[in-house]
């Protein structure tokens, strides 16, 4: 994979890959994908999104004025396209493929 990407990173791409290609910012500075709660999937801090955006993987959609100005949604770029594709082993998993997508973890499978 990327070595300029740490596994958090390329965790949190595939889980906006998986959900329409964006993440969103909860208060307290979680975000995760839209309708989130703490016990209904994974949440990612910003300094994780700070770095994927810094990176180029993502950017910044929607921004919120307040004290300050601050992002509240982010949404993935063309170049985590190579990142957010199907690594499951296909051997070891029940799954099937049906046009490109890989139905155990939702991502186009290569």
């Amino acid at each position: 994979m990327n070595e300029e990407l740490s596994p958090k990173m390329i965790s949190a791409i595939k889980h906006m890959a998986r959900n329409e290609n964006t993440m969103v910012r909860f208060p307290g500075g979680y975000w995760a994908r839209r309708g989130w709660s703490a016990w209904n999937g994974p949440c990612f801090g910003t300094s994780t999104i700070e770095a994927i955006v810094r990176r180029g993987y993502a950017e910044y959609t929607v921004w919120k004025d307040g004290r300050t100005r601050f992002p509240i949604e982010c949404g993935l770029t063309q170049r985590a396209a190579d990142v957010a594709v199907c690594s499951c082993n296909l051997d070891e998993w029940v799954t099937k493929v049906v046009d490109g997508v890989c139905s155990r973890c939702k991502l186009p499978r290569r």
